[in-house]
C-alpha cells in the first residue's frame, strides 16, 4: 500500500511537472533578459508547433528547429525555418561584403540577400559604387532580434 502512495505521488509530480515546462514555468525569471538562444526543450514541442503552425512536421525536426530565450520574464521561440534568423539582428549601416558587389553594379537596386546575410533589418542598394541601406524592413525588439520571428510560448 505504502509503494502505491509513493508511486502515486511520483507520477502526480511528473504530470505537475511536465505542465510547468510546457507552460515555460521555470525556464525564465521572472522579469529576467537572457540572450542566449537555447535549443527548444522536448516538453515545449507541442506549443512551438501550435505557435508555428508546424503540425505536419515530425517533433523531433521541430525541437531541431526552434530556438527559446528569454525576455522580460517571458518565454520566446523562434523556428529557424528557411533562413529565418533567430540570433540577434545586424544593424549595422555598413556592409562589407557588398563593396564588391557594388563596384561591379555601382547603381543596382538591391544588393542580394546571400551577400547581405538574412540577418540585416536592411533593404541594401548601391549608389555610386558603394552599398547603402535604402529601407529598414525589419523592426527590432528591445533586445536586438528581429520582433517578428519570435513568438511567445507561454
Amino acid at each position: 500500500m505504502r509503494l502505491s502512495t509513493v508511486l502515486l505521488a511520483s507520477a502526480a509530480g511528473v504530470v505537475l511537472l511536465s505542465h510547468a515546462h510546457a507552460r515555460g514555468a521555470g525556464v525564465c525569471k521572472p522579469g529576467a533578459d537572457d540572450d542566449v538562444v537555447r535549443s527548444l526543450p522536448r516538453a515545449l514541442v507541442p506549443q512551438a508547433e501550435q505557435v508555428f503552425s508546424l503540425h505536419e512536421m515530425p517533433a523531433e525536426q521541430v525541437r531541431r528547429s526552434t530556438v527559446v530565450r528569454c525576455m522580460d520574464g517571458h518565454l520566446l521561440a523562434c523556428d529557424r525555418g528557411a533562413n529565418l534568423p533567430c540570433g540577434k539582428a545586424n544593424t549595422s549601416r555598413s556592409l562589407k561584403g557588398g563593396n564588391a558587389w557594388c563596384r561591379q553594379n555601382p547603381d543596382s537596386d538591391f544588393i542580394p540577400a546571400y551577400i547581405t546575410g538574412h540577418d540585416t533589418i536592411y533593404e541594401w542598394r548601391c549608389k555610386h559604387g558603394a552599398p547603402v541601406p535604402a529601407a529598414t524592413v525589419e523592426s527590432v525588439d528591445a533586445r536586438g532580434f528581429i520582433a517578428q520571428y519570435w513568438k511567445p510560448l507561454e
